[in-house]
């Protein structure tokens, strides 16, 4: 066994006298899979906490809402040529490793940009203020150009979401927007909303046999 006795030098030091490179990778892993889990259903708990809010409803504070996107001003993805109310777009250097030729890629080019937009649904409409506002589960694109891997993820007019954020007044009218107190500001597809809520019981379980699995493998690689 090692403890932390004081700095990352005294850890790397006793890794080495010890051998114990696997199972200090073990242990590197467990803790990217407990926080990736934790990343993951953080915004479940707030879906889990908060009920689903018409928009003739909303008040001040933290809400969610499902409905569509309407856009104010729309935007144009570089290279594809599509307008949107907001996208990410990659450009990614591709490498053929010329013994296993397995493809790598690396990021050369990223560029993000939303407009602000409104949600509706049959009640009403609200203004979302994208700023810092996170987006998971869009749809994306891929155009290859030679050695070069183009990737857009975009948000369209129509587009059923469910974001999750504070209500806030300005100008004597409500905006969505980021909540500072509880760092939180999603927009997920509700098609993969109504898919995560099927695969969670799965997931959680799956999180379980991958904790047990890689502690034990500590612990064997330890003793």
């Amino acid at each position: 066994m090692f403890y932390y006795n004081g700095g990352m030098l005294e850890i790397l030091e006793q890794i080495l006298d010890h051998n114990l490179f696997p199972a200090a990778t073990v242990i590197l892993v467990v803790a990217a899979i407990m926080l990736a889990y934790s990343l993951a259903t953080r915004k479940n708990r707030f879906e889990e906490q908060l009920a689903t809010s018409k928009v003739n409803s909303i008040t001040v504070g933290l809400v969610e809402i499902v409905g569509n996107v309407s856009a104010i001003k729309q935007c144009e993805i570089p290279l594809f040529k599509r307008g949107c109310v907001g996208y990410s777009y990659k450009i990614e250097r591709i490498k053929r490793d010329s013994d296993s030729h397995r493809d790598s890629y690396f990021t050369k080019y990223t560029e993000n940009h939303i407009e602000p937009f409104f949600i509706e649904d049959d009640t009403g409409r609200v203004l979302i203020d994208p700023d810092g506002l996170m987006a998971d589960n869009l749809p994306q694109d891929y155009e290859y150009l030679t050695n070069y891997r183009h990737t857009c993820s975009y948000l369209k007019e129509g587009d059923k979401v469910m974001v999750i954020g504070r209500a806030q007044q300005h100008d004597g009218k409500l905006t969505v927007q980021r909540d500072a107190q509880n760092n939180i500001f999603s927009l997920t597809p509700y098609d993969a909303v109504v898919e995560d809520r099927a695969m969670k019981p799965f997931m959680s379980r799956l999180f379980l046999y991958l904790l047990v699995a890689a502690v034990l493998t500590a612990l064997i690689l330890f003793y």
